[in-house]
């Protein structure tokens, strides 16, 4: 909110800021602004009772509004948008809000105008606005219905394999056109929960989420697997043979091996707690290297064993560091060769924005990535190797953080 309360001051607005909904709506009554910025997401009055509120208001119901809102996944069906209520997806383009902004205002401007009649009749009275934001209003509407659409239209049609059942299918689709780190975000953005499971020539992968939030992982690698007790063995002197009655004991019983590992004092609560996240984390690590197979995004419950909250952790978060420990310099160097590609930055919501930890290099790029210098002069302003920039910049645009374009074509001086 922060950055967008920037962007709007230098663009010439005047901003005015409010902690919650109430206090914005007493706000809008005391000053009368010319247009509404609100977040969908709000404790005690949420953006769509707000929106009520002022269109309920006679001193208010004109002003136009625009809302933040998260991938439609904040958005029930009881929850109509009135009329001059524009949704914008987050995240979001800054400068795209800023020119939204600015037309909203000015055809405010025009249709409130007073008209003179002829005859030195009084003037009409100014309509209610309705901004010809079509362009506008039909690209939010379609980033705001995108999951939803994909959702409802692939089906059956894409289960290749079978082993899916359509009737709980959310996407599926092939790791060459469609590549996973978009997936998960588009996870995330709608707050989805199931399970990912990834077929490639080389592992066979399953990603276990909760209201876009990670839980669990799991790969077998050429009939090869890495069991908990594999990472206990490498961490710490432990009796191989304790090790196997307890593996042992927990498959007569049908119990997971953490319990029986809890149960015997060979590990603590909390270092078990540990090893999973470590388990689920390589795991996750091991399917995001795969750039060939089949993917399948299913509505599932989740397994008993992973109902503990303790291993909930951000999705972009899990992503993020999986990124990380990949060789995505060579990737970098292949999708970012061009110097001359300008970056943007995309403003996510809060709670995505708190569940990544970016390093200082990383914040750094991040802040440079103004939508108008390029790659180059990113690279010579961060005073990093220009290869560590395309990484970082490779990372960030796949966990939606920014946007790539080409500058436009300069036209020819001959």
């Amino acid at each position: 909110r922060r950055v967008v309360d920037v962007l709007l001051t230098e663009s010439g607005l005047t901003v005015l800021k409010a902690e919650s909904g109430r206090e914005g709506l007493a706000l809008a009554q005391e000053s009368r602004p010319g247009l509404i910025i609100v977040n969908a997401m709000m404790p005690k009055m949420n953006g769509y009772m707000f929106c009520k509120a002022v269109r309920d208001s006679a001193d208010l119901r004109r002003i136009p509004i625009i809302l933040l809102t998260v991938s439609g996944s904040d958005t029930s069906p009881d929850q109509k948008l009135p009329p001059g209520v524009f949704p914008m997806l987050k995240p979001f383009d800054p400068d795209e809000l800023i020119r939204l902004s600015h037309h909203v205002l000015q055809e405010m401007e025009r249709a409130t105008r007073p008209k003179t009649s002829p005859g030195g009749a009084p003037p009409e009275e100014p309509s209610t606005p309705e901004p010809d934001l079509i362009e506008s209003a039909v690209k939010q509407y379609f980033q705001t219905r995108f999951p939803q659409l994909i959702k409802e239209v692939l089906t059956s049609s894409l289960l290749n394999f079978g082993l899916i059942r359509g009737d709980t299918l959310i996407w599926s689709g092939n790791l060459t056109e469609i590549c996973l780190p978009d997936v998960l975000n588009f996870a995330h953005q709608a707050r989805l929960s199931g399970r990912l499971s990834i077929i490639s020539p080389v592992v066979f992968g399953d990603i276990f989420i909760e209201q876009g939030m990670f839980v669990f992982a799991s790969v077998s690698k050429k009939g090869e697997h890495r069991y908990m007790v594999d990472l206990i063995k490498e961490d710490r002197p432990v009796d191989t043979e304790v090790l196997s009655c307890a593996v042992e004991e927990a498959r007569e019983q049908s119990r997971p091996v953490g319990s029986v590992l809890v149960e015997r004092g060979i590990v603590s609560p909390a270092d078990l707690m540990k090893y999973i996240k470590r388990q689920a984390q390589e795991a996750l690590n091991v399917i995001l290297e795969q750039k060939a197979g089949a993917f399948y995004l299913e509505k599932t419950p989740l397994p008993e064993d992973f109902q503990d909250p303790g291993l909930r952790i951000p999705l972009l978060e899990a992503v993020f560091e999986a990124l990380r420990t990949q060789d995505e310099k060579k990737l970098a160097a292949s999708e970012l060769s061009d110097p001359s590609i300008v970056f943007s930055r995309l403003i996510p919501d809060e709670e995505t924005m708190d569940g990544i930890s970016l390093d200082q290099d990383e914040t750094r790029i991040y802040s440079l990535a103004d939508g108008k210098i390029t790659l180059e002069e990113i690279i010579r302003l961060s005073r990093l190797e220009p290869m560590e920039v395309r990484r970082i910049c490779y990372s960030l645009l796949k966990i939606g953080l920014l946007r790539k374009r080409l500058p436009p074509a300069r036209p020819d001086s001959g």
